[in-house]
């Protein structure tokens, strides 16, 4: 059996089971007898693609400068990572 630590398991609300990897942070099956997700761990391989944006994203860096509120309630934050400034709306 793999490593918990490797393929942690979620508990969904419908009764199935997701296992996600956590060094490509792919959910690598889904289903509805935990039992199964043994087999679907052991095939698994991560894309190097997916492997290669998730460490170039450890080095930005991002924090937020400043949130704030339009007049319909929706909320702004300003970001700012490697010098650049984006606002993103939710």
């Amino acid at each position: 059996m793999l490593s918990q630590e490797k393929f942690p398991h979620r508990h969904n609300s419908d009764g199935s089971y997701d296992s996600i990897c956590t060094a490509c942070f792919v959910t690598i099956a889904s289903v509805r007898d935990e039992g199964l997700l043994c087999a679907h761990e052991a095939a698994h391989i991560c894309d190097p693609v997916n492997l290669y944006r998730i460490e170039s994203l450890k080095s930005v860096s991002l924090w937020t400068t400043a949130t704030s509120q339009d007049d319909a309630g929706c909320v702004g934050v300003a970001v700012v990572a490697r010098g650049r400034t984006s606002m993103c709306s939710f």
